[in-house]
């Protein structure tokens, strides 16, 4: 070798051009062994530059925001598996779905729903090719099989029968680059010397040719530039997906499937249809806006890709020669410059191939890796920085190592201790909680105001840790002193021993827990409590309630009496007719209503009260004092007077009411359960009875489940279905003159041992549903029999049939009467409507239009069982009523109690002040007949004059009735023993 040679060499070595020289050797490196380390390395310079990037990329337009450009994404989400079941699908729905799509006239359709395996039942993958042969533009995905590491082992692919039926298959894998990160995509893939397209590339074909030409996969009669065809996947022809992803338009399936009106809009367009539900496609983190990661499933990756694709916005990358020259010739330059250059003119040297590379990109859509560049760049600027501070550096090291360790986290306090436990350090956070006398050289032990515990364990594992070199944390949390009246601060101490030459120092840091603490906290609150009206819910409530109980049932003593339970009343609340608000006025409105309401009951509560939602429109609440009964009722009447006032919600003034049912321990049950039971017993007789009141649990212990229950409720649906039901009538006569003024319609059930009486089953029928059917079925038989006795030549009376609160608020109630009064051909002055005095006051103003609707017809109006309820007189005077009928609880006990008497002349003044007429139910005395007549009571009613009787026995009497005069009331009376039976 000549002298100048060594020179040469010599000159290459010198200390100014080292850094580019090793510059050099990491490039060579990079781009040879160290290839995988130069793509990651490239392409989070390719994030970078893509981020920074201000141009469009060509071909790009503005994402379309409205939905109406590129392709559009069927989604099948949470809302769909909700509605048509769990993944995955039968194949009958994606048929489904795919002839909705062609009836809508898509273009094609890319599904990406791997179908490689038969379904269980053979024909539903008949049907399944079948849509697809129909459709004609259907691609389907191929995917590569790997195995339990990972490892590609060749192709998956659809069934035959279904690839055979799609107009192109294309492959799907998303490869995943070496930052976790997925980029990009191969046009071309394959398994040996079959390839296949990129599934979008499939679909954009199809779409602009009707036809695949490649299912199920080109065999290639040559080998692909550059892959290997013997391996079992390989890739060909990659291409990055742009920074600025477009806007994807997606329809849940469900709403498609629901509507097909809204595939109108589909018309024309590519549709993509795959899985976007929560936790059955994993997500993939591609490269989203402003450098940020989209989580993307993998029919959301692949409309992006098409996106790009129709755009025009795939991104090229150049390798190979073109590598090798950007990243080779900016060093070469640099390392064989004949002067030295500043800093900033090799910045600039160094620069200038990137801002090619960005200019690339920007404008031709082509991407020249400088990653490898930058990186070796990087490196011999830093390691000249690194030569001309050399001399700083050392003096800095020790204060740099100091510095991390005390700051490495940020908020927390952060204190360096010496050998001998004083502060050498600490930060403001640290001197906030230690308090002002904390202090370098300040001892640290004093310091600590915690318990003596806490202080204990702490000073121990600060001693420990000087003999380790790992960090070391207490397993508990320690308590710190605040200031007095706060509550201590829960704290985390981590402790770091520094390496050497300050072995002997440590750095404590302590986090405050507070924060964690009180989200634990309110998560486990949440999950005990309402998350509408945040009152306890129903287990919380439970575990209140039993806890007041001991726990459970209360046993019997030592000595065999049953031990002493505590003494508190349940109360059941449920409010009436809140259904009809959800119908209304939505559920959003609703929940209003509810919220308001909760506010109320929670307002309205004592210290001693607990008030928990038991679910829907349902409350409880815990009256934990000792009470009677007569108290609890009493605080039940309470609540009731705060439901009442009305919530204005959406310009409305919604009057509510609640039926509240009370149970008391012991008297009603010594455990939850049956406590619970009785109360929604008795709150169920206070719904039945017309809403809006009180009802006790009783004392009589409550009954055992009774399977002969349910059997009996069958057969009553049985009953109604088949009309096994009849009606008796009891005959009204006037007081006056003794003619028959009207009968009362009466319902029976013959049964095998003879007619039952509807107290034996008219609670299962309300209690099963079936009130409304059975009194439509008793409307129709009274207006049957009208039509059955004027055809007769009868000259029949009104007939009364009652209609329970339930049926009073069925609005059809008007159109079915006039339906069967029209068919039967009955005038309707011979069907009087008969409603109770509680149904009345349940809800007013719709049964006032109902009544006004019925009495518009000609049917009369008759309010019952009047006196047992809570009636308004100004709803008494505004209701549309041709008759009241005292209730026979007062008119049986006229004789006995004064009361009682006076209740009924009131009753009587008061119907005749409205000029409506008065009857008395349930006469069963001739003195009872008296005293009527002489407080001028109308007509009447009961055993003393008449039973109930079946159609032809009252037709005789009518018949009997036409051809003689009738016998006056009190001529009967005198004929007639006295006695008392039920109706």
């Amino acid at each position: 070798m000549t002298g100048t040679s060594w020179r040469g060499l010599r000159a290459l070595a010198a200390p100014a051009r080292l850094p580019w020289l090793m510059a050099l050797l990491l490039a060579l490196a990079l781009l040879g062994p160290a290839q995988p380390l130069r793509v990651r390395i490239d392409l989070l310079v390719h994030d970078l530059v893509s981020t920074l990037a201000s141009a469009r990329l060509p071909g790009q337009a503005t994402d379309p925001a409205d939905g109406t450009e590129g392709p559009v994404i069927i989604a099948i989400d949470d809302a769909s598996l909700q509605a048509l079941g769990p993944w995955p699908w039968p194949r009958t729905l994606h048929a489904e779905l795919i002839d909705t799509l062609r009836r809508a006239g898509v273009q094609a359709i890319g599904y990406g729903v791997m179908f490689a395996e038969p379904s269980r039942q053979p024909e539903d993958d008949l049907r399944l090719a079948a849509a697809m042969r129909a459709q004609g533009r259907v691609v389907l995905p191929v995917l590569p099989l790997r195995d339990g590491s990972g490892r590609p082992q060749g192709a998956l692919e659809p069934l035959p029968l279904l690839a055979a039926s799609a107009a192109a298959l294309g492959h799907a894998e998303a490869p995943i680059d070496a930052d976790g990160r997925i980029r990009g995509l191969a046009l071309q893939a394959g398994s040996g010397l079959q390839r296949w397209e990129a599934l979008p590339l499939a679909l954009q074909r199809v779409a602009a040719t009707g036809s695949g030409g490649g299912s199920p996969g080109r065999r290639l009669t040559e080998p692909p530039p550059g892959p290997d065809p013997t391996l079992p996947w390989w890739r060909h022809d990659l291409r990055l997906l742009p920074d600025r992803p477009a806007r994807l338009h997606e329809i849940s399936a469900i709403d498609l499937l629901g509507d097909p009106a809204r595939a109108g809009a589909l018309l024309g367009r590519s549709v993509w249809v795959g899985v976007t539900a929560t936790g059955i496609d994993p997500a993939l983190p591609t490269p989203g806006r402003a450098g940020q990661v989209d989580l993307l499933s993998t029919v959301q990756w692949q409309a992006r890709v098409q996106a790009a694709l129709e755009q025009g916005t795939l991104v090229r990358p150049l390798g190979g020669l073109w590598l090798w020259l950007l990243t080779l010739l900016p060093l070469l330059g640099m390392l064989l410059r004949p002067v030295p250059a500043s800093p900033a003119l090799a910045l600039g040297w160094l620069l200038l191939p990137c801002a090619a590379a960005t200019l690339l990109l920007t404008t031709q859509a082509l991407w020249l890796p400088v990653g490898t560049l930058a990186c070796a760049g990087a490196l011999a600027l830093l390691l000249e920085r690194l030569m001309a501070l050399q001399g700083a550096r050392r003096g800095l090291r020790e204060e740099r190592e100091l510095a991390l360790a005390t700051l490495q986290v940020l908020g927390e306090a952060v204190i360096s201790l010496d050998g001998q436990g004083r502060i050498v350090q600490l930060n403001a956070r640290a001197r906030q909680w230690l308090g002002a006398d904390a202090a370098p050289g300040r001892a640290l032990a004093p310091l600590l105001r915690m318990p003596a515990l806490d202080r204990r364990i702490l000073l121990q594992a600060l001693d420990d840790s000087r003999h380790q070199t790992a960090p070391l944390t207490p397993d508990l949390p320690l308590r710190l002193a605040r200031d007095p009246g706060q509550a201590d601060r829960p704290l985390l101490a981590s402790i770091q021993p520094l390496p050497a030459p300050r072995d002997d120092q440590l750095v404590l840091v302590l986090t405050d827990l507070s924060e964690v603490m009180s989200a634990r906290r309110q998560i486990e609150h949440d999950r005990r409590h309402d998350r509408l009206t945040g009152l306890p819910e129903r287990r919380l409530f439970i575990e209140q309630l039993t806890q007041q109980l001991g726990a459970g049932p209360v046993g019997p003593d030592a000595s065999g009496s049953p031990a002493p339970a505590p003494r508190l009343a349940l109360l059941f609340i449920d409010i009436d007719r809140f259904a009809r608000i959800g119908d209304h006025l939505g559920h959003a409105q609703a929940d209003e209503v509810l919220l308001r309401l909760a506010r109320r009951l929670q307002d309205g509560c004592h210290r001693s009260e607990l008030l928990a939602r038991w679910g829907g429109d349902q409350f409880v609440m815990l009256l934990r004092q000792a009470c009677d009964p007569d108290a609890a009722l009493a605080r039940a009447r309470e609540l009731l007077e705060l439901v009442s006032p009305d919530i204005e919600v959406g310009g409305l003034a919604l009057g509510l009411g609640a039926s509240i049912g009370v149970a008391c321990a012991p008297r009603d049950g010594r455990d939850a359960d049956t406590l619970l039971m009785r109360a929604r017993t008795a709150m169920g007789r206070a719904k039945a009875a017309g809403g809006h009141r009180v009802a006790g649990g009783g004392t009589d212990p409550a009954p055992p489940p009774d399977p002969r229950q349910l059997g009996l409720e069958t057969r009553l649906r049985q009953a109604i279905e088949q009309d096994e039901f009849v009606l008796h009538y009891q005959l009204q006569f006037a007081l006056d003159d003794g003619r028959p003024v009207g009968a009362e319609a009466l319902l029976r059930w013959p049964r095998e041992d003879g007619l039952w009486l509807p107290g034996r089953f008219i609670g299962l029928i309300d209690e099963g549903g079936m009130t409304v059917a059975l009194g439509e079925r008793v409307i129709a038989l009274a207006i049957a029999q009208l039509r059955r006795w004027r055809e007769a030549g009868l000259a029949p009376v009104p007939v009364s049939v009652n209609i329970s609160p339930r049926q009073c608020l069925d609005a059809r109630l008007p159109e079915l009467v006039a339906e069967r009064l029209a068919q039967e051909q009955v005038p309707a002055t011979l069907l009087k409507i008969e409603i109770t005095e509680s149904a009345a006051m349940h809800d007013p103003q719709h049964l006032r239009g109902l009544l006004e609707r019925l009495r518009a017809m000609g049917v009369q109006i008759a309010l019952d069982d009047f006196g047992t309820g809570y009636s308004s007189l100004a709803h008494l005077r505004d209701m549309p009523v041709d008759q009241i009928k005292i209730d026979p609880g007062f008119v049986g006990s006229m004789e006995q109690h004064a009361g009682s008497r006076a209740i009924v002349e009131a009753t009587i003044a008061l119907a005749h002040g409205l000029k409506v007429p008065v009857v008395a139910e349930g006469v069963e005395s001739a003195r009872q007949l008296e005293l009527l007549r002489e407080l001028g009571c109308d007509q009447v009613q009961g055993f003393l004059l008449a039973h109930p009787l079946p159609p032809d026995a009252l037709a005789a009497i009518l018949a009997e009735r036409l051809r003689a005069d009738a016998p006056s009331p009190h001529q009967k009376a005198r004929e007639a023993p006295s006695f008392r039976a039920g109706r």
